[in-house]
């Protein structure tokens, strides 16, 4: 774009020091000269379109021009260089570079290589399946080794075919048969000459195909290379490998595979892994898709829905999910505070075995006791404002003062109603001082339209907690409905009287 005609020899420009960047169009030009070239044989213009569009990324010229700098195919022979190349091109998950990756990379670490090579031959490259099938032999895994060296033979690798018609007729990880190991001789119109003396043994045996080796722990298998590939910084393996584990099911890569692509702001797909983890009862995953409901991230915020996930995590054996639904509930986040169920919810993660659940618990209730306390020795109005601060903690006993405060305009308006909702909510928390108080609000209607029928119910509870008041005011409450029913059929009689009837 400088104007610079010379060939291309690298990045950046000789010229300008810019570094060139094609569009897609440009490529899909450069691709059609590249090929143009290897058909006509151009070797001088082939290497230089192939280290063009590599330089530009394009995977299969990464590790075409990879193997050239391997080579010295038409270039100087450079290793370091040619793994740099055919490196990029395997974490775009190029089997074929995988494979060759491991094979440069051996040179100097093992771990590496070895990785690379097993991971080439989960990505399906066949030249992959023999030196995984002896890596796994050498380590006494047979089973293993047998799996690789039948998906080899399966590519007519000569060896391999070989290797598994003499574990057959000895039976080195697996069951031995004649008949198997004839079904893999006769793949050979001429057996290779290391294997005739088996092909002779064999003559006369009645050929049977074999049933497929399985791999019994594969997905073992795929979780220490994916933690492999973690500890190799070699992200895109990781995550093809995570993904590999949960199509196979696997709850906890599903969740991991999430956790990644929402950091990366794949918020759909991400959220999608997290919603398959949780369908399938993972507490992780209720959890984690709680918190998410909580901070908005992928979902709507919802703090609602976010405690529902937690509650269904500690449902499935999480401490942890009736811990964070706990906390939840009795802090000031959106308008959902329950300290009564957030108690209750603590005693639950107690019960699994969080000792923090417990020490969360204690100190809501000495929190809610100090400031019932202190409103014992303050000024009256001073008193309102510390028993709702602890009613709202649901103390029961700051539920009665306040309550009473409020009937009785002490330190504040009267407010009858408000008492009415005061006393309700500390007799369905099991309050037993509440249900009288309770009863007379509804047979007088304080703070709530008359009810015989509820007055009647709580006078009763009351009764049967050995609440001395409760008898007379239950004898009080039949005498005036007795009263009202005797008034109503006076006052009907008479209309009935003066209409003739």
């Amino acid at each position: 774009k400088c104007g610079n005609e010379e060939s291309y020899t690298g990045v950046p420009c000789t010229v300008c020091g810019q570094v060139y960047t094609a569009t897609d169009d440009e490529i899909r030009e450069y691709i059609r000269l590249y090929e143009k070239a290897k058909e006509e044989r151009d070797y001088e213009g082939l290497t230089e379109y192939c280290h063009f569009l590599a330089d530009m990324g394009c995977t299969s010229a990464e590790l075409a021009w990879g193997i050239m700098l391997e080579t010295g195919d038409g270039v100087d022979c450079n290793l370091d260089l040619a793994m740099d190349y055919i490196l990029r091109a395997a974490r775009k998950n190029n089997k074929r570079a995988a494979y060759r990756y491991s094979r440069l990379v051996s040179r100097a670490d093992d771990a590496a290589a070895r990785f690379w090579l097993f991971y080439s031959a989960i990505l399906g490259c066949e030249e992959a399946y023999p030196e995984t099938a002896d890596a796994f032999s050498k380590s006494g895994l047979f089973g293993e080794a047998n799996y690789f060296y039948s998906l080899a033979a399966a590519c007519n690798d000569v060896g391999s075919i070989v290797t598994m018609a003499k574990r057959y007729y000895e039976g080195i990880g697996t069951e031995q048969s004649g008949a198997y190991a004839k079904w893999y001789m006769d793949k050979f119109t001429v057996p290779p000459i290391y294997a005739i003396k088996l092909a002779y043994k064999l003559r006369r045996e009645k050929a049977e195909e074999p049933p497929k080796p399985v791999f019994e722990n594969y997905s073992g298998f795929l979780r220490r290379l994916a933690d492999e590939a973690d500890a190799l910084g070699e992200r895109e393996a990781h995550e093809v490998l995570l993904g590999l584990l949960a199509e196979r099911g696997e709850t906890s890569s599903m969740l991991e595979l999430a956790k990644i692509m929402l950091s990366d702001g794949r918020e759909s797909e991400g959220l999608g892994y997290v919603m398959r983890a949780v369908e399938a009862k993972n507490s992780a995953a209720h959890l984690f898709l709680g918190e998410l409901y909580l901070s908005g991230k992928a979902v709507p915020v919802s703090n609602e829905k976010g405690v529902e996930q937690f509650i269904l995590a500690g449902e499935y054996g999480s401490a942890a999910g009736y811990e964070r639904a706990a906390e939840v509930l009795s802090s000031d986040i959106g308008n959902i505070k329950n300290v009564a169920l957030a108690i209750e919810l603590y005693d639950k993660a107690y019960a699994l075995g969080s000792i923090s659940a417990l020490e969360k618990r204690e100190k809501i209730k000495e929190n809610r006791k100090e400031l019932y306390e202190r409103a014992k020795n303050s000024t009256p109005s001073e008193a309102v404002k510390l028993y709702l601060l602890s009613s709202n903690m649901d103390y029961t006993p700051a539920m009665l003062k306040l309550a009473e405060c409020m009937r009785c305009a002490i330190g504040m308006k009267a407010d009858r109603k408000g008492a009415f909702n005061w006393y309700k909510r500390a007799a369905e928390l099991g309050e037993e001082r509440a249900y009288y108080p309770l009863g007379k609000c509804y047979a007088h209607g304080v703070g709530t339209p008359c009810n015989f029928a509820l007055a009647k119910e709580w006078f009763i509870r009351a009764q049967r907690c050995s609440d001395p008041r409760a008898h007379a005011a239950i004898l009080r409450l039949l005498e005036g409905r007795v009263k009202k029913t005797a008034q109503s059929l006076y006052s009907k009689a008479i209309r009935l009287m003066y209409s003739g009837k």
